[in-house]
């Protein structure tokens, strides 16, 4: 498997979504995401999207916006969703996309990053907040 981290290109769009909807169905959301492909093409000055992909198609995305803290007095990324298709969990590649994703945010003045946990990623909390500095 040749894995190929990358920005978004807009004919990912559908898959993207599919991915953020999938994502609210993993958590066990009582919604369904209103994402459009055209919406998040349409906001991508707000939002970025990182991709994992291989041979046989997408396999993750990351979807983060910038933001500002006013404790640290700095701006940072927000980690808005991250999803790996269930087949390629456990082999690193949430890890691969947040670290891109952190590198294109740093190329744009961010310092820190948040994320939050479900519970049903192993976290004994309904959600947690991670801050964590670069």
């Amino acid at each position: 498997m040749t894995l190929t981290i990358r920005p978004m290109r807009d004919g990912d769009a559908p898959q993207v979504v599919a991915m953020v909807r999938g994502l609210a169905r993993d958590t066990g959301a009582d919604i369904v995401p209103k994402l459009t492909p055209e919406s998040l093409i349409g906001n991508s000055d707000l939002i970025d999207v990182t991709i994992a992909e291989d041979e046989k198609g997408l396999l993750g995305a990351c979807l983060t916006l910038l933001t500002y803290s006013t404790w640290r007095d700095a701006k940072g990324l927000y980690v808005v969703d991250l999803f790996v298709d269930p087949r390629a969990r456990n082999g690193g590649i949430g890890v691969k996309l947040l670290r891109e994703a952190a590198r294109r945010g740093r190329a744009k003045g961010a310092r820190f990053i948040k994320l939050e946990v479900d519970r049903t990623n192993g976290v004994p909390s309904a959600s947690t907040s991670a801050w964590v500095s670069f």
